[in-house]
């Protein structure tokens, strides 16, 4: 298959895979997929498909796709780049990810980017709230609940389930694509090289080996959070009426409706500090063991 995808960024939700995506698309030599999550190597669907052709000029968050032959289209426009990529969070939480895209392409290298997991937890959190995912407003029964849930109702994109716990759990995700692929090919960043673009660049330059005088360039913040400015805002979002005038309307009349309805900011949510000590009982081996493999310290400032 020609224009294959060589470059995955790899990353649990809300841990900067959409600005990470937006500034490498940038580069030159980089095509990233106008599709940002396609979700193809996963056992994902979240309702949104694409499984027909898509409209080139126009950037996608988020469109399930399982069409092979729309998958590769993705890359079409990027067969003069060195690298062809596309960034999926799910692909760090799915156990069979990894091995499938190695399966597709052996030599393709891998960017897992990582976030401090109690950061990630209630950002993910406050973001489910905003979105009128989540209506328990007390953040330790919240995640406490979710975590309670059978393993076999688990999975990405389930409305039983949103893993809010789980995909904090980065030692046993980052050690399945160790085990699958040769190091070389694979590099860790966190949220934290994305606010210095000359880290990032020498980060990412180094590992693509990407020419020293085209360099990255930041981006804005993508992805930021919004609240809306009602609370009755949520529940008629979740009607029908609502997602059915939201797909009459177009992309830029979505979008002026969206900023007179929303504004930045996060949710109000109580019992914060019990769910991160919650959070911390759960976490504190996984990043012990993060830190001694990979080198990678989210470790309590207790525990340094």
């Amino acid at each position: 298959m020609d224009n294959k995808a060589n470059l995955f960024i790899v990353g649990a939700a809300k841990c900067g895979t959409t600005s990470l995506h937006s500034i490498l698309s940038n580069h030159p030599d980089i095509f990233m997929s106008k599709v940002k999550e396609p979700h193809f190597f996963s056992d994902v669907y979240i309702g949104n498909g694409l499984e027909s052709s898509f409209d080139k000029t126009k950037d996608y968050h988020t469109r399930t796709i399982k069409n092979p032959a729309v998958y590769h289209s993705l890359f079409s426009e990027g067969a003069n780049c060195k690298y062809r990529g596309e960034a999926s969070p799910s692909y760090l939480w799915d156990e069979k990810s990894a091995e499938r895209i190695y399966n597709y392409n052996q030599d393709t290298k891998i960017v897992i980017i990582l976030r401090d997991p109690i950061k990630r937890c209630l950002s993910h959190y406050q973001m489910d709230i905003s979105n009128g995912v989540q209506a328990d407003y007390n953040y330790y029964q919240g995640i406490q609940k979710d975590y309670q849930i059978p393993s076999n109702l688990k999975r990405w994109g389930s409305k039983k389930s949103h893993l809010y716990v789980e995909l904090g759990m980065y030692y046993s995700q980052v050690q399945r694509y160790y085990s699958i692929f040769p190091e070389k090919q694979i590099l860790i960043i966190t949220t934290k090289d994305l606010k210095d673009i000359g880290i990032l660049n020498s980060k990412i330059g180094t590992f693509l080996s990407l020419d020293n005088s085209k360099s990255l360039v930041a981006s804005q913040a993508a992805n930021t959070s919004k609240v809306p400015r009602l609370k009755i805002i949520l529940k008629f979002k979740n009607t029908l009426i609502f997602k059915t005038l939201s797909q009459i309307m177009g992309s830029e009349i979505r979008q002026n409706i969206k900023g007179l309805l929303y504004k930045e900011g996060y949710s109000k949510i109580g019992m914060i500090q019990k769910g991160e000590d919650f959070l911390k009982n759960i976490y504190r081996e996984e990043m012990d063991l993060l830190y001694k493999s990979y080198d990678i310290d989210f470790r309590f400032k207790s525990e340094n």
